[in-house]
């Protein structure tokens, strides 16, 4: 039975309780702890946190609550760095992205300490580098360190957080914008090769369709709205996470479907595959997936919007307005990351609503933002959609042509360039 709200609250502000009151250099200064039982004990709660975090993510505070207590309580361990790296987690899953930033931070300051113990030092790094700094830090700038954490496992004997760093590596890296997508393809199979090779399973899972984005965007799939070829199938891979019981897994692959569509197919399919993913998005705490659904599926809306019947109309503008919400508050911690979405999807509104002026400001400010800071994916999209409003739609095209080329996304380029030429 999953703890209910309240039992959820207690055990937080206990935890968060007793570490307001000591602060950061306080932790530092406790003494280690000198029961090999209670290190045990805590290596064996965050050995089954990965397993909460896929399963029953209502369990991950609960099990952040303990970690840290048991800390204060009875003296410092190795696993104390990852508690502090997933009591940050889970303040990013209630918004409070600062404080989770500074607790991850004392994560990664604490694992010199245990140098000659680095048995949890993959996954705390995971989490405090791949999960929580992502959202206040540009993402960007996190993506080397995430995908050092790799090799931190691999060398360490930490397969499994290996295999899940090299996953969100990937993630992280195509929704950055930043890496061309051509490396990006290559490393993302190799390290999915890697992956299976070690045998962690449950990453590849969430992995594989991830590969087939790139694969779709560089123009290496039959249909390039479509993730099936080399040996991964859309319905077969939904069927597998229900049966499964895998929320995270489902929410992955509506994602994935979300996106190829999005840029590369019809914006009425990709807007149901991303209406499909916000129904689980308690399955992906503290990931990237949330934000960038919110991203996509306005665009997809305001891309649709002329085929959309009037009830459903109403439907995508509370959306987008929900949508428009929770990125404004990732804003609020990480400008740099979300700001430049948040002008996007102001744009978006402005245009379902009909005001073509406001619409053509905000879109303009987002592609500007998004151009200065190398996101060459979000460029595209805030150019394509201008070109809804645009008094020159063929230069707002070419202008999101450019931006998708120095993606490196050429099965785009080249729908583009079939479009203009036709």
């Amino acid at each position: 039975m999953a703890p209910d709200d309240a039992v959820i609250g207690a055990a937080l502000e206990r935890a968060l309780g007793a570490l307001q009151r000591l602060g950061p250099d306080g932790v530092r200064a406790l003494r280690d702890a000198d029961d090999p039982r209670v290190a045990a004990v805590m290596r064996i709660l965050v050995r089954v946190s990965p397993v909460a975090f896929f399963a029953a993510p209502s369990l991950v505070p609960i099990l952040a609550s303990e970690l840290v207590t048991r800390s204060l309580e009875r003296g410092l361990a190795p696993a104390t760095a990852y508690a502090m790296a997933l009591i940050g987690l889970v303040l990013n899953m209630l918004g409070a992205h600062d404080a989770a930033h500074g607790w991850a931070q004392l994560a990664l300051d604490l694992l010199p300490r245990w140098r000659d113990d680095r048995r949890l030092e993959a996954s705390t790094r995971q989490v405090a580098q791949n999960l929580v700094d992502t959202f206040v830090v540009p993402l960007a700038s996190t993506l080397d360190a995430g995908r050092a954490v790799f090799d931190v496992g691999r060398d360490t004997g930490d397969l499994e957080y290996a295999g899940y760093a090299a996953h969100v590596y990937t993630f992280n890296a195509l929704y950055s914008g930043a890496r061309p997508l051509g490396p990006l393809l290559d490393e993302a199979l190799d390290l999915g090769g890697r992956m299976r090779a070690m045998g962690q399973l449950n990453a590849n899972h969430v992995h594989a369709p991830f590969e087939q984005v790139l694969r779709a965007l560089r123009g290496r799939t039959a249909d390039p709205a479509r993730l099936d070829g080399d040996g991964f199938d859309e319905a077969a891979a939904i069927a597998a996470a229900t049966a499964l019981g895998s929320r995270s897994g489902a929410m992955v692959v509506h994602t994935a479907r979300g996106y190829v569509r999005l840029f590369l197919g019809d914006a009425v399919d990709a807007l149901a595959c991303l209406d499909q993913a916000r129904a689980y998005f308690d399955a992906v705490p503290s990931l990237w997936h949330i934000p960038i659904v919110h991203l996509l599926g306005a665009a997809a809306a305001a891309l649709a919007w002329d085929r959309l019947p009037a009830d459903q109309r109403a439907t995508q503008r509370a959306a987008i307005a929900a949508s428009l919400d929770a990125l404004r508050g990732y804003a609020r911690h990480g400008a740099v990351n979300f700001a430049h979405k948040v002008a996007l999807v102001e744009g978006v509104a402005a245009l379902v609503d009909g005001d073509r002026a406001a619409a053509r400001a905000r879109l303009a400010d987002a592609a500007r933002a998004a151009t200065d800071a190398g996101w060459h994916n979000d460029a595209g999209l805030a150019h394509e959609l201008a070109a809804r409003v645009d008094d020159a739609p063929a230069a707002a095209l070419a202008r999101a042509r450019d931006a998708y080329a120095a993606w490196g996304a050429t099965a785009k380029v080249q729908q583009l360039d079939a479009a203009r030429a036709g």
